[in-house]
């Protein structure tokens, strides 16, 4: 019974804040919008200048965020794919997994792989790509190692 109570006034509690914070945020904008109103009527370029100053550097910020967001999750798709890598084998991947994929979608084959070994210089890495991967491989235990 004394826990219902203290939950209940903890919750009244946090109402009550909220109720305060609200009433701030409505008073602040009920005292802000006339006021950037005035300004945009009296200064027009000055107003549009400033807007667009805002604007861009909010959509600026949301472009690297996501930018930054995806970097982690492909990042963390490659230690994925780096592990399982590493308990299948690097030869099974090499030699079957890779395969495998490829037969099993041949039109990603033909649209994106064979221009890529067609190509002079991309040609060398995919048919040394077994050595580059191990060499990648020794790179990133080696910068887990020293973390």
């Amino acid at each position: 019974m004394e826990l219902e109570e203290t939950s209940l006034q903890l919750e009244q509690t946090y109402e009550k804040y909220v109720v305060f914070i609200l009433k701030q945020i409505i008073s602040f904008l009920q005292f802000s919008i006339p006021l950037v109103i005035s300004f945009g009527q009296r200064y027009p370029y000055l107003f549009l200048g400033l807007t667009t100053i805002f604007l861009v550097y909010t959509v600026w910020r949301i472009v690297t965020n996501i930018y930054y967001i995806m970097k982690k999750l492909l990042l963390l798709y490659l230690v994925i794919v780096v592990i399982f890598i590493y308990l299948r084998g690097v030869n099974q991947f090499l030699n079957y997994d890779i395969p495998f994929i490829l037969h099993s979608f041949p039109e990603f084959k033909v649209k994106y792989i064979s221009p890529l070994v067609n190509n002079e210089y991309l040609g060398i890495i995919f048919r040394y790509s077994s050595t580059l991967f191990k060499m990648y491989l020794n790179k990133l235990v080696e910068i887990f190692e020293n973390m």
